[in-house]
Formats: structure tokens, sequence, C-alpha cells
């Protein structure tokens, strides 16, 4: 691990324990929203710093900085409370990521697919009840595939000539990631969830996505991420 990604993890760590502590705190009112869009902001400053420094693979960092930048603007978009709006600019972000680590569309290794689109399809059913709108039932049909999609093409990096440490990471990231999603779905549209705060629930979705985009950061600034293309 090199200098810059001692770095990126010290900050991303302590940022993920201040976003709990603010959440205890202060729950999704000020000042704990604005901590969370300005760590978030910072995430995607840091990207094009890595960017511009003189790393390999840059072909690929472009298009994670557009991830980057897609979350954000989604980001603040359920932080104005509109999360559907929020949820159509993360089809971008994953379409995105999907790229910039299958830039040759390899859907090899298909089969280790199906565990994200079960686990989403279970979700679905569990929650579609709650959910009168025939459009965003089938949005989130769309956004659900793209999710999963995304999530097994990082899950299998390491069938693309990537550094075993680095398709290690990459895995983790598309676990993570998904798994966030799957909690804000129920935060989104369970009745139960969709209205208090609940503490545990939005720990669970912000350290799990904290934790997979900081392990993003950490790829992009890898020296030796051997990507063959």
């Amino acid at each position: 691990m090199n200098i810059l990604q001692v770095i990126i993890l010290l900050v991303y760590t302590i940022s993920t324990i201040w976003i709990f502590f603010f959440h205890k705190k202060f729950q999704n009112k000020f000042p704990a929203q604005y901590v969370k869009l300005i760590i978030r902001s910072s995430m995607f400053l840091f990207s094009i710093y890595i960017y511009i420094l003189d790393i390999p693979s840059k072909n690929s960092f472009f298009y994670i900085i557009v991830a980057f930048a897609f979350t954000f603007i989604a980001d603040c978009c359920f932080f104005n409370k509109k999360s559907i709006l929020g949820i159509i600019f993360f089809i971008p972000t994953y379409l995105s990521i999907f790229y910039a680590f299958n830039q040759n569309f390899d859907f090899q290794n298909k089969l280790f697919a199906l565990p994200f689109l079960v686990i989403f399809l279970i979700v679905f059913y569990n929650l579609q009840h709650y959910v009168d709108s025939k459009k965003i039932k089938l949005g989130t049909i769309v956004f659900g595939l793209i999710l999963s999609a995304s999530s097994w093409t990082l899950a299998t990096t390491g069938y693309r000539e990537f550094a075993p440490h680095v398709a290690t990471m990459a895995s983790m990231t598309g676990i993570l990631l998904f798994t966030s999603d799957m909690f804000v779905a129920y935060s989104i549209f369970h009745p139960k969830y969709n209205g208090p705060f609940v503490c545990w629930l939005e720990n669970i979705i912000w350290g799990t996505y904290m934790i997979g985009w900081t392990l993003l950061l950490l790829i992009m600034a890898d020296t030796n991420i051997l990507i063959t293309r």
C-alpha cells in the first residue's frame, strides 16, 4: 500500500465514523446531511486529483470519475428528498462502473451474476406491494438489472487480468454497493422505514456505501493495477 492509499484509507475511515456519530447525535437533520455531502464531494475531488497524477490505467480512471460525479449528484437529490431522481442518477453511475472494469464487454462467468439477481428479485418482490405506480416498478427493475450487472462486473474482475489485490478490492466494492442499495430500497419503499429516521438502517446504508467508494479510490491510487486492454 502506497502513501496515497494510506491517506485515503485513514481519511475516509475517520469520515465514516463521523457519519455514524452525526447520525446518532443529529439524525438526518443539520448538520448531519451537510457533513455527508461535504465528505462525498471530497471523494469526487479526490478522484480527480488521482486522475491528474501520473498513475497507469487513466483510461479506466476517467469512467470511475464519471461514476463519482453522478453519484454525488444522486446524493444531492436524496438530500433534497427527491429519491426517485436520485435513483435515476445512480443508473449512469453503475453503467460507468461497469464500463470502467469491463471495457471489452466480457460476459464470461455469467453465473456469478445469479446471487445478485436472486437477492434483487427477492427484495423487489417484498417491496413491490407498497408501490402503486407501474412506471416506478418498471424503473426499479431496470435499475436493479443495471446494479446487478455492475456488481457482477466488479465481482469478476479477477477473470479480466487485474492484479489479485485489485480484484479483491473490486469484488468487495461490488458486494458492498449492492448491499447498500438493497437497504436503501427498504428505506425508500417500506412504510416502516420510509418515514422516521432509523439509525441502524442509515448506518448500514452509509457504512457499506462509504467503504465501497473508498475501495474504488484505493484502486485508483494503486500503481500495480495491471489491466490489459
